[in-house]
C-alpha cells in the first residue's frame, strides 16, 4: 500500500486533523472509522490535505499575484469582488498540476478502484480549514462536483475545487469576518458515490431547525441526491419524531425525567380525576431486563405499582423471556 505525502485516507484521519484535512474531510474519516465496523455505510476515500492545496499555489507562483489581486478589492463595490475573483480563478484553472500531487491524487484513485471498476465514479467535495468555527460558518460557500470519473476529469476536478476559495462570495465573507486570505486552504474529499438512484436521501437534524426544541428529531427525504435536499432544488418530505416515543430507554436518562413526570401526571388525571381507572400503562420496546428494571422503579417513584388500585402494566418486547424474567 502506498505512502502518500499530500493525502491522507479515510482510515488514516482523526478528529485531530483539521488542520491538515478541514472540519468536513476529518469527520468523514472519523464516521468511516468508526461507523463502518457498527453496519453503517460510510462510502470510502481520502482526502487531500492543504500542503497539496499551498503547494499548487506556490510552484505555480501565484500566492503574490493572488494576495495583490485581494488586496485591490474595493468591499463596497461588488464589481471590483467580482473582477479579482475571476482573474483568480482563471490563473488556478489554467495553471497545471505538479506532476508529484498529480501522481498521488491519480495512484489513490486507483486504489480506491481496484475493488470496483475501472473507472469508479466519485464525488468531490472542499473542506476548508476554517469552516465551521465558532466564529464563522462557511458552509454553502463550496460546491460539490458529482459523478467524476478518470483520470483527465480527476485532475480539472481538483482545480476546480481549489477555485472554490476564490468565489465572490468566499472573499467577501473572509474579508467581512476578519479573516486572512492565507490562513484559509482547502482540502479535497474524494469519496465513491453511492447509488443514489437506487433509492432516497436526506438530512437529519437532531433538534427542530427553526424553534431549537431539542425533544423532536426532524427527518427530511427525497428520491436520488441528498445535494437537492441540500441546496434547496427539491421541497424534500419532512418527518418529526418525538423523541420520548422511540422506546422505553428514552425514560431512565436524567434529560428525559422532567417529560416522564408529566405523562405520568396526564395518566394519574385519568385514573384518579377523571375516574377512567380501566386506563393501563404500557412500556414500549423494552430491550433488556435491566432497563425493565429502571422504568418499574421510576413508575414506583411517580406512584404507580403493578397490582395497586388494579394498575397493570404492561411490557413490549420481542423476546418473551424478557417478561419471564421480570
Amino acid at each position: 500500500m502506498n505512502n502518500y505525502c499530500y493525502l491522507k485516507r479515510f482510515d488514516e484521519l482523526s478528529i485531530e486533523d483539521v488542520s491538515l484535512v478541514g472540519g468536513k474531510n476529518d469527520s468523514l474519516g472519523e464516521m468511516y472509522q468508526k461507523l463502518t465496523g457498527q453496519g453503517v455505510k460510510v462510502p470510502n476515500g481520502y482526502a487531500t490535505t492543504t500542503k497539496d492545496n499551498l503547494n499548487f499555489i506556490s510552484s505555480n507562483e501565484l500566492d503574490e499575484k493572488t494576495i495583490a489581486a485581494l488586496k485591490s478589492i474595493d468591499l463596497t463595490d461588488v464589481d471590483s469582488v467580482s473582477e479579482a475573483g475571476a482573474k483568480i480563478r482563471r490563473w488556478v484553472s489554467e495553471a497545471p498540476m505538479p506532476e508529484t500531487i498529480r501522481d498521488e491524487i491519480v495512484m489513490a484513485y486507483r486504489e480506491l478502484c481496484h475493488h470496483d471498476v475501472y473507472e469508479l465514479d466519485v464525488a468531490f467535495r472542499s473542506s476548508a480549514t476554517a469552516e465551521d468555527s465558532q466564529e464563522a460558518s462557511f458552509a454553502g460557500q463550496q460546491e460539490t462536483y458529482l459523478n467524476i470519473s478518470g483520470e483527465d476529469q480527476l485532475i480539472r476536478a481538483c482545480k476546480l475545487v481549489f477555485d472554490l476559495l476564490f468565489t465572490n462570495c468566499a472573499i467577501f465573507y473572509r474579508e467581512d469576518k476578519g479573516f486572512a486570505h492565507s490562513d484559509v486552504a482547502l482540502s479535497i474529499g474524494v469519496q465513491k458515490m453511492s447509488r443514489y438512484y437506487k433509492g432516497t436521501s436526506g438530512v437529519i437534524f437532531t433538534l427542530d431547525k427553526e424553534s431549537g426544541f431539542r425533544i423532536v428529531v426532524l427527518i427530511t427525504g427525497t428520491f436520488g441526491l441528498g445535494e437537492n435536499v441540500v441546496q434547496g432544488a427539491v421541497d424534500p418530505d419532512e418527518f418529526y419524531v418525538f423523541k420520548p416515543t422511540l422506546a422505553s430507554y428514552r425514560y431512565p436518562p436524567k434529560m428525559f425525567h422532567e417529560c416522564f413526570a408529566m405523562e405520568c401526571i396526564a395518566i394519574k388525571n385519568v385514573r384518579e380525576v377523571m375516574g377512567l381507572n380501566n386506563l393501563n400503562i404500557m412500556i414500549p420496546f423494552v430491550l433488556t431486563v435491566h432497563e425493565l428494571e429502571e422504568v418499574l422503579s421510576l413508575l414506583e417513584k411517580q406512584g404507580f405499582k403493578r397490582g395497586e388500585h388494579g394498575l397493570k402494566i404492561m411490557i413490549m418486547c420481542e423476546v418473551p423471556a424478557k417478561v419471564v424474567l421480570a
